[in-house]
């Protein structure tokens, strides 16, 4: 293994203890943080570039990033990407929010920028591989083939996000925090005296600062198109002030008086309208994944796996079957609640993550 290795720091607690453990293991370390745009004082100017922050740097502008080069004793690569995250992330979460779709802008972002554009900036400085302080486990297969696995620690796994990073990439990746719980990450901080500069946990998404709605609504160009709320059947109920304000599940906001609550069964983008119904319409058995990133090359067209549907979604047991390289079918033994397209499913065979892609319809 070349003795460089890159790893990329958010500032949160986790990189800062991914990057402690790595150099102690005495490889020559460096850290990439990297500026969306999104932030609320952003470290860089934008198309600036690169700079690098060294221990004792005493450039004001850099406080945070400079507190974690100080602690670790490394250099810090701050890489304007706001372009980049813009294109592959917040660009695509719009488009697929205006197309009727929930998507998981997470998961764009761990394919395209921090286990792509990251990797390539990794090389570019000179290191052979990028660690990260995500919880999972990659692992190389006794055929040379990388192998994605869950986290030791169930509660924080994060093997669905990574699912739609193509395999190869994990052949450079590497997981300090696999076998370790969240709990013994703090302690190891604690020990050590490290100190998160940004104590705030990573967000889902980012760049949300308020709202979906709020988002959208202030997108370039955007426009909002109130319309009908109707039942299952048709049958007209109530008004709604526009598609982008909800998704299959969403309770809030229907506001329309019923004998038991309503929730989003389904966005008819077409005639704008949005289908509601009760919690029981919700539960589905099948559903058609598209997309698919493959780690694992199966022997049958059908398999028994356990599947998630959204990151906090208990793996479900499912008959799956392989339509082609890019599709397979989902059947579940136990009807699931709220299979929303555009989210990610991802297949397991018990700890190992077979596959990923997105749900197109239930």
């Amino acid at each position: 293994m070349n003795n460089k290795i890159a790893v990329a720091v958010s500032g949160g607690i986790d990189s800062l203890v991914a990057a402690f453990l790595i150099k102690r293991q005495g490889f020559d370390v460096f850290g990439l943080h990297f500026v969306t745009g999104f932030e609320d004082n952003p470290s860089i100017e934008e198309a600036q570039g690169h700079y690098t922050v060294f221990p004792g740097d005493a450039r004001q502008e850099t406080a945070g990033i400079r507190s974690i080069s100080d602690q670790l004793g490394i250099p810090v690569h701050v890489i304007d990407i706001r372009k980049e995250f813009r294109v592959w992330v917040s660009d695509y979460f719009y488009r697929a929010y205006l197309s009727g779709l929930t998507p998981n802008p997470c998961i764009a972002c761990n394919a395209k920028i921090k286990f792509g554009l990251m990797i390539e900036k990794a090389s570019f400085f000179g290191a052979g591989h990028l660690a990260t302080g995500h919880y999972a486990r990659a692992e190389m297969s006794g055929y040379g083939l990388p192998m994605l696995f869950s986290s030791t620690d169930t509660a924080k796994d994060q093997s669905y996000f990574l699912s739609l990073v193509r395999k190869e990439a994990f052949a450079k990746a590497i997981f300090p925090l696999s076998g370790l719980t969240k709990n013994e990450v703090r302690q190891i901080a604690s020990d050590n005296v490290l100190v998160p500069p940004f104590l705030k946990e990573s967000q889902d998404i980012c760049f949300i600062k308020s709202s979906y709605g709020d988002f959208m609504e202030t997108h370039p160009g955007f426009s909002a198109r109130p319309g009908e709320i109707v039942s299952p059947d048709g049958k007209k109920i109530g008004t709604h002030n526009g598609l982008h304000l909800f998704t299959i599940g969403q309770r809030r906001g229907i506001n329309c008086p019923a004998k038991e609550p309503y929730y989003v069964l389904d966005l008819d983008i077409e005639n704008n309208r949005l289908v509601v119904g009760f919690k029981k319409e919700l539960y589905k058995k099948k559903m058609l994944v598209d997309s698919m990133n493959w780690f694992r090359e199966l022997k049958t067209t059908d398999q028994r796996l356990s599947v998630k549907i959204r990151y906090a979604h208990k793996a479900a047991e499912a008959d799956v079957r392989i339509i082609d390289k890019d599709s397979c079918e989902v059947v579940f033994d136990e009807p699931q609640l709220s299979i929303t397209p555009g989210q990610a499913a991802v297949l397991y065979d018990r700890d190992e993550v077979i596959g990923g892609g997105f749900i197109r319809r239930s």
